[in-house]
């Protein structure tokens, strides 16, 4: 009587390498090897979408320039997706019971602050999503001269002290 090979419906690894002469042990760290593995690759995996989700966002859609009364740059304001970046141009001086407040101006709609801005030093400040919808809709971007903390309604309350040339052309 001849006895047939069985056959192996799975291919097991472990059992593989057994037979190839390996011992339990060295089969057992090929798999746990093989199991990181997977787990490397997907690490590696999502690292790349973040990285790209962030490049996204870096993309600047527009630089507006920001001018006193005698038409000179006071500040840049650098428009991404998901915050702006300020970047003074002249040292301007402010007392120290007030703040400067940047704000989106639109045609038919009330203005919408986008933040206290830093006077003196590169800033930069996130924006949500109200205020990106503004700042797609604005003609002109302000600051004002406002007390300490900002403006206490929503709206400005002291004088405009720059503004930007018109964003729509």
């Amino acid at each position: 009587m001849s006895t047939a090979p069985r056959l192996t419906l799975y291919h097991n690894p472990y059992y593989s390498s057994l037979r190839q002469g390996a011992t339990p042990a060295n089969a057992a760290k090929k798999t746990a090897w093989r199991r990181m593995s997977v787990w490397v690759y997907a690490s590696l995996l999502i690292g790349v979408l973040a990285l790209i989700v962030i490049w996204q966002n870096e993309r600047l859609q527009r630089q507006v320039m920001l001018l006193d009364a005698n038409a000179r740059p006071v500040i840049r304001v650098d428009i991404y997706n998901d915050y702006l970046k300020m970047y003074p141009q002249q040292a301007i001086m402010t007392a120290k019971s007030s703040d400067l407040e940047l704000w989106a101006l639109q045609d038919n709609a009330s203005p919408v602050s986008l933040g206290l801005i830093s006077p003196q030093t590169e800033d930069w400040a996130g924006i949500n999503f109200v205020q990106q919808k503004s700042l797609k809709g604005a003609r002109q971007l302000a600051i004002t001269l406002e007390q300490r903390g900002g403006a206490k309604h929503g709206q400005p309350q002291g004088p405009t002290l720059y503004i930007s040339t018109p964003l729509r052309e």
